[in-house]
C-alpha cells in the first residue's frame, strides 16, 4: 500500500526548466561563456555544488565556475519572478493526496529558500509534510542518498513510497533507493533504460492518481 508520495520540484511540480535553460543562454550572451545544450541539459536534476563541478571542468576555474552559477541564478530568479508557473495538474494532485492523507514530500536539488519562494507565490508550501533539499544531502542526484534521507523522513517502507520525477538524475535517484518511481518528462524523454526504471511514464500529473492506484493506494481520483 502506498503510503506516502515525494515529488521533485524543477520540471516536476513547477516549470522552471524552461526558465533555467533561457538563464543559461542568456548568461553565455553576457559572458562570452558557451555552454553546449547536452551540458545545459546535464545539468538538470542536479545540486548547485554539482552543476558547478560540471562547469569547473569547462572552464579551468572553480571560482569562475561559482561566479558563472551565480550570475544564472540571478538571471533565473528574475525570469521567476515575472512567469513561473505550476506544471499543469500540480495543485489538483497536492491537494487530492493531502486530502486522502497521504504523507507528501518534497525531495529537491533546489534550496529551501527556492523552495519557499516557488511554493509560497501559489500559496502551496503548507502541502508538503516534509521537505528535503540539495544542501542536505553529501551526494546530490542522480546518487540515491536524497532519497533514501527522503523516505526516512517520510517514516515509512521504501515499498510504500513513489517518487514522482521528470528527469533521468531523478529517476536514478529514486530508483536506486528502492522507491517506486513515476516519470513526467518534461525537457529530456525518457531513455528504454530510464523508462525501465519506472513503474510508469506519464503524460502529466493527472495521470499519477489512477498510476498509483494499481499499486495499492486508495483516494479519491481527480
Amino acid at each position: 500500500m502506498i503510503k506516502a508520495v515525494i515529488f521533485d520540484m524543477d520540471g516536476t511540480l513547477v516549470d522552471s526548466e524552461r526558465l533555467s535553460v533561457e538563464s543559461w543562454r542568456i548568461m553565455s550572451e553576457q559572458t562570452g561563456i558557451r555552454l553546449s545544450s547536452d551540458t545545459v541539459e546535464s545539468f538538470i536534476g542536479r545540486t548547485r555544488e554539482g552543476v558547478i563541478d560540471i562547469i569547473a571542468d569547462q572552464v579551468g576555474d572553480h571560482g569562475r565556475a561559482e561566479e558563472l552559477y551565480g550570475l544564472h541564478r540571478k538571471i533565473e530568479n528574475d525570469l521567476a519572478d515575472k512567469g513561473l508557473e505550476l506544471k499543469p495538474g500540480a495543485r489538483e494532485v497536492l491537494d487530492a493526496l493531502r486530502d486522502a492523507g497521504t504523507h507528501v514530500g518534497l525531495a529537491t536539488s533546489s534550496r529551501l529558500p527556492t523552495v519557499q519562494r516557488n511554493f509560497d507565490r501559489f500559496g502551496l508550501m503548507d502541502r508538503f509534510e516534509t521537505v528535503t533539499c540539495g544542501d542536505e544531502v553529501v551526494h546530490g542526484k542522480p546518487d540515491p542518498e536524497m532519497y533514501e534521507l527522503a523516505a526516512r523522513r517520510a517514516g515509512v517502507g521504501k515499498s510504500e513510497c513513489v517518487a514522482v520525477e521528470d528527469s533521468p538524475n531523478g529517476v536514478r535517484s529514486a530508483h536506486a533507493a528502492g522507491l517506486h518511481v513515476f516519470m513526467v518528462p518534461d525537457r529530456i524523454a525518457p531513455t528504454p533504460e530510464i523508462a525501465g526504471m519506472c513503474d510508469g511514464v506519464l503524460e502529466s500529473l493527472f495521470d499519477l492518481l489512477p498510476a498509483i492506484e494499481r499499486l495499492g493506494w486508495r483516494g479519491e481520483r481527480l
